[in-house]
């Protein structure tokens, strides 16, 4: 699995390792199947025209919206939903997050992650800890089948970034990186700023 590429697109595991064992090479096969005729289509349609009126921010979360969407598409196969697959990104790439923390990375009520973690539980997919020093609280990680799902997730993520980059050159992915970093800092100073002027009130 590579959960930097991912993450970087905001949104994999089968439930137990018989799947990849009896059907690997199939499953492999059809999602290379699929990101290679992602990127086929989109290499035969023409550059989309930039709309300077449509707002940035807009324009991330749809595109973040679609990635999300067509990862979750791919991973299908392998008998995980697209909030399941969100849940194990973030907890390969954190291990040990706390419920709290991951409703708030991936913008769930508490309600609802705790729902989707049972299943995953009952998948045996990932396992919850209490925090040793605070009972209350439970940490989250991936089980020992999960973990060993890794190496076939990974190429499963290459494929998708891949044909998702189609058309894209290094210069055009490392100034998106720039930009979208940069604007993550002043929203997230813009934030902290907010915070204290409510906190002085």
């Amino acid at each position: 699995m590579a959960p930097v590429w991912e993450l970087e697109f905001g949104d994999m595991f089968a439930a137990a390792g018989s799947l990849l064992a009896a059907g690997g090479y199939l499953v492999k096969v059809h999602i290379i199947l699929v990101c290679s005729n992602v990127a086929e289509h989109a290499l035969s349609q023409p550059a989309p025209e930039t709309d300077t009126d449509e707002p940035l921010g807009f324009l991330i979360h749809e595109t973040a919206h679609a990635i999300s969407l067509a990862y979750g598409t791919v991973m299908a196969p392998l008998g995980l939903t697209r909030p399941q697959v969100r849940v194990l990104v973030w907890v390969d790439h954190s291990p040990g997050i706390t419920q709290a923390a991951l409703c708030e990375q991936l913008n769930s009520s508490p309600m609802a992650m705790t729902g989707l973690l049972d299943r995953m539980e009952a998948k045996q997919l990932v396992k919850r800890v209490d925090d040793p020093k605070d009972r209350r609280v439970k940490r989250i990680y991936l089980t020992d089948g999960a973990e060993a799902l890794k190496p076939e997730m990974d190429v499963i993520a290459e494929r998708f970034k891949v044909a998702a980059r189609e058309g894209l050159s290094h210069e055009d992915i490392a100034t998106a990186q720039r930009v979208l970093a940069t604007m993550q800092l002043n929203v997230l100073r813009l934030r902290e700023l907010a915070q204290e002027a409510d906190g002085d009130d």
